[in-house]
């Protein structure tokens, strides 16, 4: 039996582009571990309040802005 062979005529649509490919793969690797620890949370049965995780926000932000600030 005879196959038929293709190769690629054309230049690969994306190029690399050096270290901004590598920033991405560490953003991708940060999101990946992100995803699997809120699956294995919701597998687990934890209930994640949104407004709970808002307000910890708010309040870290507010704790940086008094230390920047200097009145701590």
């Amino acid at each position: 039996m005879s196959q038929l062979l293709t190769t690629p005529t054309q230049a690969p649509a994306f190029p690399d582009q050096g270290d901004t490919d590598q920033a991405d793969r560490k953003r991708e690797a940060h999101r990946t571990r992100l995803r699997a620890l809120i699956e294995a949370l919701a597998y687990a049965g934890a209930y994640i309040d949104p407004s709970g995780i808002l307000a910890v926000q708010r309040l870290r932000q507010a704790q940086e802005e008094e230390e920047r600030n200097g009145q701590r």
